[in-house]
Protein backbone atom coordinates (compact mmCIF):
# COMPACT_ATOMS: atom_id res chain seq x y z
CA UNK A 1 0.00 0.00 0.00
CA UNK A 2 0.97 3.68 -0.32
CA UNK A 3 1.72 5.30 2.54
CA UNK A 4 3.34 9.04 2.58
CA UNK A 5 5.28 9.32 5.83
CA UNK A 6 2.10 11.82 7.63
CA UNK A 7 -0.74 8.90 6.69
CA UNK A 8 1.43 6.64 8.06
CA UNK A 9 0.11 4.59 11.44
CA UNK A 10 2.42 2.07 13.09
CA UNK A 11 0.96 2.34 16.84
CA UNK A 12 0.38 -1.42 17.06
CA UNK A 13 -2.60 -0.93 20.06
CA UNK A 14 -4.38 1.84 17.49
CA UNK A 15 -3.97 -0.71 14.58
CA UNK A 16 -5.95 -2.93 16.41
CA UNK A 17 -8.68 -0.72 17.77
CA UNK A 18 -9.19 -0.34 14.51
CA UNK A 19 -9.43 -3.26 13.03
CA UNK A 20 -11.49 -4.80 16.23
CA UNK A 21 -13.73 -1.66 15.41
CA UNK A 22 -14.70 -2.38 12.08
CA UNK A 23 -14.21 -6.37 12.10
CA UNK A 24 -15.31 -6.84 8.48
CA UNK A 25 -11.84 -7.18 5.75
CA UNK A 26 -11.76 -8.48 2.46
CA UNK A 27 -9.76 -11.68 2.15
CA UNK A 28 -7.98 -11.48 -0.92
CA UNK A 29 -6.07 -14.49 -2.64
CA UNK A 30 -4.58 -15.03 -6.10
CA UNK A 31 -4.38 -18.76 -7.55
CA UNK A 32 -4.49 -19.93 -11.26
CA UNK A 33 -8.42 -18.61 -12.05
CA UNK A 34 -6.79 -15.02 -10.81
CA UNK A 35 -7.87 -13.10 -8.24
CA UNK A 36 -10.61 -14.14 -5.64
CA UNK A 37 -12.09 -11.71 -3.16
CA UNK A 38 -14.84 -12.25 -0.11
CA UNK A 39 -15.71 -10.28 2.66
CA UNK A 40 -15.83 -11.89 6.02
CA UNK A 41 -15.81 -10.72 9.81
CA UNK A 42 -12.40 -11.63 11.51
CA UNK A 43 -11.12 -12.62 14.88
CA UNK A 44 -8.39 -11.20 15.75
CA UNK A 45 -5.91 -13.34 18.56
CA UNK A 46 -4.30 -11.04 20.70
CA UNK A 47 -2.58 -6.99 19.02
CA UNK A 48 -2.35 -7.05 14.92
CA UNK A 49 1.33 -7.65 14.54
CA UNK A 50 3.81 -10.19 12.91
CA UNK A 51 2.85 -13.48 14.58
CA UNK A 52 -0.81 -12.98 14.69
CA UNK A 53 -3.66 -14.78 13.80
CA UNK A 54 -6.77 -13.61 12.34
CA UNK A 55 -9.61 -16.29 11.70
CA UNK A 56 -12.94 -15.92 10.27
CA UNK A 57 -15.40 -18.35 7.70
CA UNK A 58 -16.79 -18.47 4.79
CA UNK A 59 -19.47 -20.18 3.34
CA UNK A 60 -19.27 -23.87 2.20
CA UNK A 61 -20.88 -22.89 -1.16
CA UNK A 62 -18.44 -20.42 -1.81
CA UNK A 63 -15.70 -22.04 -3.99
CA UNK A 64 -12.98 -19.60 -2.56
CA UNK A 65 -11.93 -21.72 -0.16
CA UNK A 66 -11.51 -24.42 -2.80
CA UNK A 67 -8.92 -22.26 -4.25
CA UNK A 68 -6.91 -21.48 -1.23
CA UNK A 69 -3.50 -23.95 -0.75
CA UNK A 70 -2.63 -24.64 2.27
CA UNK A 71 0.00 -21.50 3.66
CA UNK A 72 -1.20 -19.81 0.22
CA UNK A 73 -0.10 -15.66 0.33
CA UNK A 74 -3.38 -14.14 0.68
CA UNK A 75 -4.18 -10.05 1.86
CA UNK A 76 -7.26 -8.58 4.25
CA UNK A 77 -8.27 -5.44 3.80
CA UNK A 78 -10.05 -3.69 6.50
CA UNK A 79 -11.76 0.12 5.46
CA UNK A 80 -13.12 2.76 7.56
CA UNK A 81 -15.75 5.15 6.52
CA UNK A 82 -15.02 7.82 4.47
CA UNK A 83 -15.53 10.90 2.79
CA UNK A 84 -15.27 13.30 0.16
CA UNK A 85 -13.67 16.64 1.06
CA UNK A 86 -14.92 19.68 -0.06
CA UNK A 87 -11.89 22.22 -1.25
CA UNK A 88 -15.24 24.92 -0.21
CA UNK A 89 -13.87 23.99 3.81
CA UNK A 90 -10.69 25.26 3.49
CA UNK A 91 -10.01 28.77 4.99
CA UNK A 92 -6.67 29.21 2.91
CA UNK A 93 -9.21 28.55 -0.35
CA UNK A 94 -10.04 32.21 0.58
CA UNK A 95 -6.27 33.34 0.36
CA UNK A 96 -4.61 31.86 -2.19
CA UNK A 97 -6.65 29.49 -3.77
CA UNK A 98 -4.58 26.64 -4.12
CA UNK A 99 -5.99 23.56 -2.58
CA UNK A 100 -8.27 20.96 -4.38
CA UNK A 101 -11.00 18.03 -4.28
CA UNK A 102 -9.48 14.69 -2.36
CA UNK A 103 -11.26 11.98 0.12
CA UNK A 104 -10.14 10.87 3.64
CA UNK A 105 -10.17 7.37 4.65
CA UNK A 106 -8.58 5.07 7.09
CA UNK A 107 -7.47 2.13 5.94
CA UNK A 108 -5.05 -1.39 7.13
CA UNK A 109 -4.05 -3.93 4.66
CA UNK A 110 -3.03 -7.36 6.47
CA UNK A 111 -0.68 -9.56 4.96
CA UNK A 112 -0.12 -13.39 5.73
CA UNK A 113 -0.30 -17.02 5.09
CA UNK A 114 -3.80 -18.62 5.25
CA UNK A 115 -5.17 -21.71 5.00
CA UNK A 116 -8.72 -23.27 5.71
CA UNK A 117 -9.86 -25.82 7.73
CA UNK A 118 -13.15 -27.77 8.67
CA UNK A 119 -13.74 -29.83 11.90
CA UNK A 120 -16.40 -29.40 13.38
CA UNK A 121 -15.21 -28.30 16.96
CA UNK A 122 -12.64 -26.17 15.45
CA UNK A 123 -15.48 -23.93 13.64
CA UNK A 124 -17.86 -24.00 17.01
CA UNK A 125 -14.97 -22.50 18.50
CA UNK A 126 -15.06 -19.96 16.06
CA UNK A 127 -18.30 -19.67 15.85
CA UNK A 128 -18.38 -18.74 19.81
CA UNK A 129 -15.97 -16.75 20.04
CA UNK A 130 -17.31 -14.49 17.22
CA UNK A 131 -20.98 -14.69 18.68
CA UNK A 132 -19.40 -13.35 21.67
CA UNK A 133 -17.60 -10.89 21.01
CA UNK A 134 -20.47 -9.70 18.93
CA UNK A 135 -22.94 -10.04 21.28
CA UNK A 136 -21.45 -8.83 24.59
CA UNK A 137 -22.98 -5.94 25.57
CA UNK A 138 -26.50 -6.86 24.57
CA UNK A 139 -28.63 -7.29 27.25
CA UNK A 140 -29.80 -10.87 26.54
CA UNK A 141 -26.60 -12.15 24.85
CA UNK A 142 -27.61 -14.92 22.00
CA UNK A 143 -25.54 -18.27 22.26
CA UNK A 144 -25.46 -21.11 20.45
CA UNK A 145 -27.79 -22.96 23.11
CA UNK A 146 -30.26 -20.76 21.74
CA UNK A 147 -31.24 -22.54 18.91
CA UNK A 148 -31.59 -25.78 18.45
CA UNK A 149 -28.44 -28.57 18.29
CA UNK A 150 -29.19 -30.56 15.05
CA UNK A 151 -29.61 -27.03 13.59
CA UNK A 152 -26.32 -25.64 14.65
CA UNK A 153 -24.46 -29.14 13.32
CA UNK A 154 -26.06 -27.88 10.31
CA UNK A 155 -25.24 -24.56 10.19
CA UNK A 156 -21.64 -25.34 11.05
CA UNK A 157 -21.12 -28.11 8.16
CA UNK A 158 -22.51 -24.88 5.98
CA UNK A 159 -18.79 -23.07 6.86
CA UNK A 160 -15.31 -23.28 6.08
CA UNK A 161 -12.84 -21.85 8.58
CA UNK A 162 -9.98 -19.73 7.29
CA UNK A 163 -6.82 -18.92 9.42
CA UNK A 164 -4.35 -16.58 8.74
CA UNK A 165 -1.25 -15.96 10.20
CA UNK A 166 0.26 -12.38 10.01
CA UNK A 167 3.15 -11.98 8.20
CA UNK A 168 3.11 -7.53 7.60
CA UNK A 169 0.80 -5.04 8.71
CA UNK A 170 0.24 -1.38 6.82
CA UNK A 171 -2.22 1.07 8.29
CA UNK A 172 -3.31 4.02 6.43
CA UNK A 173 -4.77 6.74 7.86
CA UNK A 174 -5.32 9.60 5.20
CA UNK A 175 -7.30 12.58 7.62
CA UNK A 176 -5.75 15.69 5.97
CA UNK A 177 -2.61 15.65 8.09
CA UNK A 178 -0.48 17.50 5.95
CA UNK A 179 -2.38 20.64 5.97
CA UNK A 180 -2.12 23.08 7.64
CA UNK A 181 -4.11 23.06 11.48
CA UNK A 182 -6.49 26.04 9.87
CA UNK A 183 -7.53 23.36 6.78
CA UNK A 184 -7.75 20.18 8.57
CA UNK A 185 -10.40 21.72 11.48
CA UNK A 186 -12.57 23.11 8.44
CA UNK A 187 -12.41 20.19 6.68
CA UNK A 188 -13.23 18.35 10.15
CA UNK A 189 -16.20 21.04 10.58
CA UNK A 190 -17.28 20.52 7.12
CA UNK A 191 -17.88 16.78 7.18
CA UNK A 192 -19.86 16.99 10.92
CA UNK A 193 -22.63 19.39 8.95
CA UNK A 194 -22.35 16.45 6.18
CA UNK A 195 -25.19 14.82 8.14
CA UNK A 196 -24.10 11.36 6.80
CA UNK A 197 -22.59 9.03 9.27
CA UNK A 198 -19.59 8.09 7.59
CA UNK A 199 -19.17 11.69 7.38
CA UNK A 200 -19.07 12.45 10.54
CA UNK A 201 -17.26 9.77 11.48
CA UNK A 202 -14.54 11.00 9.43
CA UNK A 203 -14.97 14.31 10.84
CA UNK A 204 -14.08 12.56 14.36
CA UNK A 205 -11.41 10.67 13.18
CA UNK A 206 -9.62 13.82 11.98
CA UNK A 207 -9.80 15.57 15.31
CA UNK A 208 -8.55 12.79 16.93
CA UNK A 209 -5.86 12.65 14.60
CA UNK A 210 -5.22 16.07 15.10
CA UNK A 211 -4.80 15.42 19.22
CA UNK A 212 -2.67 12.54 18.52
CA UNK A 213 -0.18 14.44 16.36
CA UNK A 214 -0.55 17.16 19.16
CA UNK A 215 0.96 15.19 21.84
CA UNK A 216 3.37 13.97 19.73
Amino acid sequence: MYIPKYYSVTDVAEITRFVESIRLGTLVTYGEDGFFGTSLPWLLNGDLQTGATLTGHVARANPHWQKIADGADALVIFSGPDAYVSPNWYPSKTEHGRVVPTWAYQAVHVEGKVQVFEDPPSLEALVRALSSVMEHSRPKPWTLEDAPRDYIDKMLGAIIGVRMVVTKVEAKYKLDQKMAPQDAAGAASGLAREGTASAQAVAEAMRKEAIRNFDK
